[in-house]
Formats: C-alpha cells, sequence, structure tokens
C-alpha cells in the first residue's frame, strides 16, 4: 500500500449536519422505493398480518374472549407483533444478507456515503411499514371487529409496537461491515 493511499484512507470527510441529514433522508426514500416496488415483499409483509387477523379474529372467534379481554381486541396485539416482526426480518436482515451477497455493501463501503446511513435507512423503513400494518390492523379491528379502546391506549399499542421494531435488526453489523470485503467461500465440490 502506497503512502498516498493511506493518507487518503485515513481521512474523514468533513460534511455539514444539513448535507448529512440530506444524505440519510436520501437513503431512506429509496430505500422505501425499492421496497414498495418489490410487491413480494409489500404484498407479504402487509397482507399476511391482515389476512391472519381477518381469518382469525374477526371471522372465526369474533365472539370469543380471552380472560375478559375480546379475541379480536388480543390479536390485534399479536397479530401487529407479527407484523413488526416480518417488516423487520424481511426488510432488514435478509435485505442486508441479498445485498451483502450481490456485493452491494462494497459499492456503498467505497462510496462518500456515512457508513451508517445505509443502515439507518433500513431501520427507518421497515418502521415505515411496521407503522402501516399496525395502522391497518387497528382500522380493520375498530371496523369489523368492534374493538373499543381509548386513543391513549391505541397511542401507546403502536408505539410500543412500533419502538419494539428496534429489537429485531441484527446486531452484529459492524461484523457484516468489516466482512463485506471478503470473498464469498467457495463450494467444496
Amino acid at each position: 500500500m502506497s503512502t498516498i493511499a493511506a493518507a487518503l484512507s485515513n481521512t474523514q470527510i468533513e460534511r455539514s449536519i444539513n448535507h448529512t441529514a440530506t444524505i440519510y433522508l436520501k437513503e431512506g426514500k429509496y430505500e422505501f422505493l425499492k421496497n414498495l416496488r418489490l410487491r413480494v415483499y409489500t404484498i407479504s409483509v402487509i397482507t399476511f398480518p391482515l389476512m391472519f387477523y381477518v381469518l382469525f379474529g374477526l371471522v372465526l372467534n369474533a365472539k370469543e374472549a380471552i380472560g375478559g379481554t375480546g379475541v379480536p381486541t388480543y390479536l390485534l396485539a399479536t397479530y401487529g407483533t407479527f407484523g413488526v416482526m416480518g417488516a423487520s426480518l424481511f426488510g432488514t436482515a435478509s435485505g442486508l444478507a441479498s445485498d451483502r451477497g450481490l456485493g452491494w455493501l462494497q459499492v456503498k463501503r467505497a462510496s462518500p456515503m456515512p457508513p451508517f446511513a445505509y443502515f439507518a435507512a433500513k431501520v427507518f423503513v421497515s418502521m415505515i411499514f411496521s407503522s402501516i400494518v399496525v395502522a391497518l390492523l387497528l382500522m380493520l379491528g375498530i371496523a369489523f371487529g368492534g374493538v373499543r379502546m381509548p386513543l391513549a391506549e391505541m397511542a401507546k399499542l403502536c408505539g410500543t409496537l412500533v419502538a419494539d421494531r428496534c429489537h429485531f435488526p441484527p446486531w452484529d453489523w459492524p461484523s457484516d461491515i468489516s466482512r463485506a470485503q471478503t470473498p464469498p467461500p467457495r463450494p467444496l465440490i
């Protein structure tokens, strides 16, 4: 490694807060558009929790109760958790793995973009999809399931589900970044 390359690789890019925020917002915007255009992702993340809630909460067990709580109200929280986990796992973890496998992490690392912007955009987008799922579940429960909750309780439920989304990302991202330079393993055969 030459002296010039070593000197250039250790330099930090000075950016203003506005410029850095613009980079983060653009990365989030394009990550959202990418996931929105992937029909498999959008349909599976949004419709599976809704479909299961309609089937098990509204059609089959609408008049049942669990410990004094109606099944539609009870399943609102459980399928909300299911939807948040789906958005988190398919949006963040599998997206990260496929991007790494296709070599996009190396391209992102070579760009002058802040390294955390890529991961922040993935987390932000999965939080948006989580919010969409929870809001649609609430609308279905109120409109067709007879779910009645105070507004503060609904806000607390939404906030808890979407904020708990941060428990599901792969926590070894720094090791994924460092492994992005290593070539993929070769098949044994």
